[in-house]
């Protein structure tokens, strides 16, 4: 679902975000993000989350976040 559904984003979220993040990474799962608000990629930015997740994995909207998906599995399995 796209995060375009985000309307706040307070210091907890941030953390559960955070904390949801980094179980992901450790399991191999990239968390994307699609169509998310300005006001809320500016916490992010400030929290220094946005960085921490990855500019690369936030997109204008759904479609855009499908196809850097879909080209991340192509890489993936023809590097294996």
């Amino acid at each position: 679902r796209s995060s375009d559904l985000i309307n706040e984003l307070d210091a907890s979220a941030v953390e559960m975000l955070r904390t949801l993040m980094r179980h992901l990474r450790e399991r191999g799962i990239t968390l994307v993000f699609s169509g998310t608000k300005q006001h809320v990629s500016a916490v992010l930015q400030r929290s220094g989350l946005l960085d921490e997740i990855g500019a690369e994995h936030f997109h204008a909207n759904d479609a855009q976040a499908l196809a850097a998906i879909e080209a991340s599995l192509v890489d993936r399995t023809l590097t294996h």
